[in-house]
């Protein structure tokens, strides 16, 4: 678990490319206990933003998302949690590579996977740690393969 103090340490996860698109979550958000993954959608709902644990260096990295039109009612299912919804609750999620390029997922669009992982466990009466740390594994892989962030 990592403790955010303020909106300096929050502003450090994200790559400077994110900073331009990045709205503070509410004043009440601080200090903010990470405990694997936090998530939270702008004002307009536009914008979703991603912190998480990364994996073998347990520090705090930061992506923003835009977040796709919600189509008809699609099933899909969430790259990271297997998690399966309508395309009201599962969808691509796109994130700035570069100035010139965009990757995309499809997540889920509030990006509560770590919150579904700990329920479908609870539900089935299984062990949380491993399913929550290959959760951070496939986010880890998305943010260095995808968006070439550094380690």
């Amino acid at each position: 678990m990592l403790l955010i103090r303020d909106s300096e340490d929050l502003l450090d996860a994200f790559r400077p490319l994110d900073l331009r698109l990045f709205e503070l979550p509410g004043e009440d958000a601080f200090p903010m206990l990470l405990r694997g993954t936090r998530a939270w959608v702008e004002s307009g709902g536009a914008r979703a933003y991603l912190l998480f644990e990364e994996p073998g260096t347990g520090r705090a990295r930061g992506i923003v998302f835009r977040r796709s039109n919600v189509g008809g009612p699609t099933g899909q299912m969430c790259s990271w949690c297997h998690s399966f919804g309508t395309s009201d609750e599962i969808g691509l999620m796109t994130a700035d590579e570069s100035a010139h390029r965009k990757v995309g997922v499809y997540v889920c669009r509030d990006l509560h996977c770590w919150e579904r992982i700990e329920e479908a466990c609870d539900r089935a009466g299984t062990d949380t740690r491993v399913h929550r740390a290959r959760l951070l594994e496939r986010i880890a892989r998305f943010a260095h393969e995808a968006l070439r962030m550094e380690a």
